[in-house]
């Protein structure tokens, strides 16, 4: 790390550690550590709407003004380590999500008499990636379950995780969802409806195989009177060409990784929103397309079924079945809006909802708290 990096490392952890001893004396609660880039960062806003839509004073690490200024993953490492154990006295609940680092120090915590708060976004399984995990993926399941299952309560984002996680796992978890900033949305509607809609089924992922783009590939092949557009980290076309020796129809665009903005806008404009995925948690991009109206198509499988529920709200399709994905596409694309997954998402999967469910718990916790 040089002497610019490291400069640059040591006045964001100063900024974030001053804000932590403002808090100091009071309840307060602290969320981290996520880190998004481009279009990915599905966690990072999850925490962000908790800091935004919390009644409690909520403390987020890195901090939206510091999140950026950190651009190396050796920075960002030295950070969790530098600003972790300040964080201990400083907050009276933690609430890990994902990263490893941020689990161990709530852990920490929790033996220093701090309540401690997890909740399970997702777990890495090999069969999704090709048989294999990366050091990085086993470290991250090894600290979900055999830390994270230690808090004082365990949240799961998704029923079928939650049952996997009891069944496999001996972890009791309750099921509090994933959800969506439905005024985000709503301002994006608002800024693009003077534009030209755009006749376009969208494919919002990554090129990684859980999200089996390939089959999204496969089926416009099967529409080519339909146009195809593609988002996400990976999704060019060299990219996928090379990864999965397949060529990429002219009716489909790799548009490669855009911004959250910039996803949301297309979103906003498309006609169908497919997704693919092998397994989701709760997937963030389904609601945020629900809350916008639009039709969506998911397989019928773990995750995505969760949020569309019934074809009242969405179409599901056989999982690994084409011919069917290729139907609902078609049934999907001819359908304007669906007010439906709109309400459904305003009721069941909007934060001012959620965040109200994740209140209820700081405020027990808190209560019976003996330290602050």
């Amino acid at each position: 790390m040089g002497l610019k990096s490291k400069y640059r490392q040591w006045r964001v952890a100063r900024a974030d550690n001053d804000r932590a001893k403002s808090m100091q004396g009071r309840q307060s609660v602290a969320l981290g550590f996520a880190w998004r880039a481009a279009n990915i960062g599905g966690v990072r806003r999850h925490l962000e709407c908790i800091e935004k839509y919390s009644q409690h004073a909520v403390a987020l690490y890195p901090s939206t003004p510091s999140h950026d200024f950190l651009k190396t993953r050796d920075e960002r490492s030295q950070y969790h380590a530098d600003l972790g154990d300040p964080l201990i006295d400083r907050h009276s609940l933690f609430h890990s999500h994902v990263d490893p680092d941020f689990i161990a120090i709530a852990q920490r915590a929790q033996q220093a008499g701090k309540a401690w708060v997890h909740t399970y976004h997702a777990l890495y399984f090999a069969e999704d990636y090709g048989g294999k995990l990366k050091a990085w993926q086993e470290k991250t399941n090894h600290a979900l379950l055999n830390h994270a299952a230690k808090a004082d309560v365990r949240i799961c984002v998704s029923p079928w995780l939650a049952g996997y996680l009891l069944d496999q796992h001996r972890i009791e978890t309750v099921v509090i969802p994933n959800a969506v900033d439905v005024s985000f949305c709503d301002g994006i509607r608002a800024k693009t409806q003077d534009g030209a809609r755009i006749n376009t089924v969208v494919f919002v992922g990554s090129n990684d195989e859980v999200k089996n783009p390939s089959a999204f590939i496969e089926v416009a092949r099967r529409l080519p009177e339909l146009q195809f557009s593609m988002v996400g980290t990976g999704l060019t076309r060299g990219n996928f060409e090379e990864r999965y020796c397949v060529e990429v129809p002219l009716n489909v665009q790799p548009l490669g990784p855009l911004s959250h903005e910039a996803t949301l806008e297309l979103l906003s404009r498309c006609s169908t929103l497919v997704m693919t995925s092998h397994r989701e948690g709760l997937p963030t991009v389904l609601l945020e397309a629900m809350a916008m109206e639009k039709p969506c198509v998911a397989p019928r499988s773990y995750g995505c079924a969760d949020v569309i529920g019934s074809e009242e709200f969405g179409f599901l399709y056989e999982p690994n079945n084409l011919e069917d994905l290729k139907c609902k596409i078609g049934q999907s694309v001819k359908l304007g809006r669906m007010p439906r997954a709109r309400r459904r998402v305003v009721d069941s999967f909007s934060w001012p909802v959620v965040a109200k469910q994740l209140d209820d718990i700081y405020s027990g916790l808190l209560s019976s708290s003996t330290r602050f």
